[in-house]
């Protein structure tokens, strides 16, 4: 009845969003990476982080999450640099303030 067809819309619905998932699971792997190496650049527990170091964060997952732009090969090679991130000194300036960051294009 009715609500089998329910449970069966979220069934599919559910099968659709694993497999996008699955499409996207090297740049999963990658972010995994950025943010154990972001974390191991944390000296002590519940350290408080800065704004800037945040929103690098958050900037990189994108990033990360979308292999086709040119900065994905970029943050990849910074990571390379170190076994952790410095968080004594702002990383990648140029990352928050690029226009296809600020704005959401990408």
């Amino acid at each position: 009845g009715a609500k089998d067809e329910a449970l069966r819309r979220l069934a599919y619905g559910c099968l659709g969003l694993y497999l996008e998932l699955l499409k996207i699971t090297k740049q999963i792997a990658q972010v995994e990476m950025f943010l154990t190496w972001f974390k191991d650049g944390i000296a002590e527990p519940f350290q408080q982080l800065s704004m800037v170091h945040c929103a690098f964060a958050s900037r990189a997952v994108h990033a990360l999450l979308t292999p086709h732009t040119s900065t994905f090969s970029d943050l990849s090679l910074f990571a390379l640099r170190s076994p952790a991130l410095d968080h004594s000194v702002p990383p990648m300036l140029w990352v928050l303030t690029s226009a296809e960051y600020v704005d959401g294009r990408q």
